[in-house]
This record gives C-alpha cells, structure tokens and sequence, in this order.
C-alpha cells in the first residue's frame, strides 16, 4: 500500500527584495519512505504507518508544527481528504514552511 500526498512549499526571503516562491507538487510514498529531501538536513517527512483512511508521518527535528501542537515524538496522523499540517524550518536562512496534505491510499 502507498499514501499519496500533496506538498506545498512556500519560501520567503529575510532580506531585501523579500522574494516569495510557492511549489506544489503529490508524491507516492511506501511505509519507512523518507520524502521530500531538504538540502542538508536529508529529508523532513517519513512515512512510519498507512490505513486505509489515514497515514501516520514522523517530520524532522529541524522543523516545528505551525499552531499549538507539538507532539514529543514528532509524529502527526494525516486523515484521508482531511486537514492539512504546516511545518516551519527552525534554522534555514529564509522563511521556509512545508503543507502536508494526505490525498489518497493506493494498493
């Protein structure tokens, strides 16, 4: 089984001309997959677990949730067609944040 998602990643600069970018894309993952690679960081999402409604997603150290949650195990739980998770970078040299939506589940 494969949980397909969609990731929006947005980037702003610090510093003047204070440019922004925004990229969509979906990718298929397996269970243990690492995705969406970071530069030197490696990777910021692992897929630890699929169901048929939900995927179970562990994110790197480097970034924090957007909002009031924060898990310790750094894991978040995906709902199929549900809401969505921010992930903002703690340490990059612009503003980047990553939007984690799960799509579907394919056998």
């Amino acid at each position: 089984m494969k949980a397909v998602f969609e990731i929006r990643s947005m980037q702003q600069d610090w510093q003047p001309p204070f440019k922004k970018s925004e990229e969509i894309k979906q990718v298929e993952v397996s269970e243990n997959e690492e995705f969406e690679a970071d530069g030197d960081s490696g990777f910021v999402f692992r897929l630890i677990r699929i169901g048929d409604e939900y995927a179970n997603v562990q994110f790197n150290r480097l970034y924090t949730i957007k909002g009031h949650e924060h898990p310790n195990d750094r894991t978040v739980r995906l709902q199929k067609q549900g809401d969505s998770y921010s992930f903002s970078a703690l340490w990059n040299a612009n503003g980047v944040t990553k939007k984690l939506k799960l799509i579907d589940t394919v056998v």
